[in-house]
């Protein structure tokens, strides 16, 4: 497996596109969000040729200018390139789409117009939203070549790693789920959990873009309104020491967590309902690592446990859904994967 570089891949899995724009924006208004919208092509489906009945494979596409001008962009990284996909890479796509949720196939198959992998990326995941004429949400989803070369262990040890500084060597975390299947594997089901959240709601909103817009769920969310004040603000009972300081993928030093508090961190988060580490950066993620990790090692037969060493020595060994806390929650999202 080829190790990943874990300051490229960062988990944007749903900063929207457009969020940028909205920081322009001096009234923050719905109407004044949708004209700003209106100005950009790759946001309307009536710019893409969209068929539900194509295959998986007729949809990694790698010749759209518009995407490629928009993705660079976006980023403002005019070298973003499309990565040509070998034809083993296209057939494990094909085959991991194939171990989706059914429901969650579904959904992809009426909702994801194209699947973009990109060069040079500066993320792991990005998925996007697309609005027809008459404001259904569809999506477009932006993948780094880099995760099809790692296994799902290596990326999520890289993700939550990314959130410390490296200067004990002697002081190694671990996540392990699985060395079989590609990283590609988990920000699939990841992504894909994304989509189903913009399509049906699961949670009251996927992103405060979508509120602006008025893509918001009216009633109470199950998964969500006991552990979650607000979009990115756990509940306080929920609140640990360190959640201010759990800076993924930052590139300052400053802002990284010191190697001899991984210990502290991760006993609080032991007491959490929290799937993931990562489920701290707000409810959508949450939601989305929740049913992603739920369904690999419930439906996939994966092993999710998290480990801490110190040269060799176990000081912390743990297993999120052994914990009654954690695996309970599932039965407010049972009808997703049944």
């Amino acid at each position: 497996m080829r190790k990943i570089n874990t300051m490229k891949l960062l988990s944007r899995s749903v900063i929207v596109a457009i969020l940028c724009l909205v920081m322009t924006l001096s009234c923050g208004s719905e109407k004044s969000l949708q004209k700003i919208i209106d100005t950009i092509p790759s946001k309307h489906l009536e710019n893409y040729s969209f068929d539900e009945n194509s295959s998986i494979r007729e949809r990694l596409n790698s010749s759209d200018q518009m995407i490629l001008d928009y993705i660079r962009d976006m980023d403002m990284n005019p070298y973003y390139l499309f990565y040509d996909l070998s034809e083993p890479e296209i057939s494990m796509i094909d085959d991991y789409f194939k171990l989706l949720p059914p429901y969650f196939q579904k959904v992809l198959k009426e909702r994801l117009i194209g699947i973009y992998f990109i060069e040079n990326f500066y993320s792991s995941g990005l998925t996007d939203f697309v609005l027809s004429e008459e404001g259904k949400i569809y999506t477009i989803l932006f993948l780094n070549p880099e995760i099809l070369g790692s296994s799902i262990s290596e990326l999520f040890t890289s993700k939550d790693m990314s959130c410390f500084m490296r200067d004990n060597d002697g002081l190694s975390l671990e996540i392990n789920i699985s060395d079989d299947y590609s990283g590609l594997l988990y920000i699939l089901v990841h992504e894909a959990a994304h989509i189903v959240d913009y399509v049906d709601r699961k949670t009251p909103y996927v992103h405060n873009v979508m509120k602006d817009l008025g893509c918001i769920r009216e009633e109470n969310a199950p998964f969500t309104e006991q552990f979650w004040d607000s979009y990115d603000i756990p509940a306080d009972f929920l609140l640990i020491s360190y959640n201010e300081k759990l800076n993924f993928y930052t590139q300052n030093a400053d802002k990284k967590i010191p190697p001899n508090d991984m210990l502290s961190v991760y006993q609080e988060f032991q007491s959490t309902p929290f799937a993931s580490l990562y489920s701290y950066s707000n409810w959508a993620e949450d939601f989305a690592d929740y049913i992603t990790l739920y369904y690999l090692t419930h439906y996939l037969g994966m092993n999710y446990r998290i480990g801490i060493f110190d040269n060799g020595k176990t000081l912390f060994d743990y297993e999120p859904f052994a914990n009654r806390t954690v695996s309970d929650r599932f039965y407010k999202l049972d009808d997703i994967l049944n």
